[in-house]
């Protein structure tokens, strides 16, 4: 497996793997509105797009992309693993790399955590430092907004 920046040829299967993780993951904590709203229209195939084309957007690949993680500035904005592919260190590798890229824009990183995403982040070093919320369809939305220090190396 390695990491690797997007490209344009990569992004229906960066998209495919977005959404698949969403699908998974998402239902046991939102509505499926919510849910629904994550998976076609917050990721959706053109916002997918335009992150690769911006060079935001990284891929853990092996015989096919396995993980994803969009990184803007010192921001991470975006982490997900396949189904069947989770515990095995693929999203701690894919958010040390993130890290690395934001490290060049400060000591901090920054992430808006989705509820499934709070104790992957939490266990990371990450501190919660906000809430974020929003309506969508009709329904309520909150997120955490967590940052970490970055160590000097």
């Amino acid at each position: 497996m390695k990491i690797e920046k997007a490209s344009r040829k990569d992004a229906e299967e960066v998209y495919a793997v977005i959404k698949e993780a969403v699908l998974a993951f998402y239902p046991k904590y939102y509505p499926p509105a919510v849910t629904a709203w994550f998976a076609n229209d917050l990721h959706s195939m053109e916002h997918t797009a335009a992150q690769i084309a911006a060079g935001q957007v990284y891929v853990l690949r092996g015989a096919r992309i396995v993980g994803t993680v969009c990184v803007k500035e010192d921001c991470v904005a975006g982490l997900y693993v396949l189904p069947g592919y989770g515990r095995r260190g693929f999203g701690s590798l894919l958010l040390h790399h993130a890290e690395q890229l934001a490290a060049k824009h400060g000591g901090v990183v920054r992430v808006d955590s989705s509820a499934p995403a709070e104790q992957f982040y939490l266990r990371r070093g990450y501190t919660e430092t906000g809430e974020g919320c929003a309506e969508i369809y009709g329904e309520h939305l909150t997120w955490k907004k967590m940052e970490k220090r970055l160590r000097k190396e």
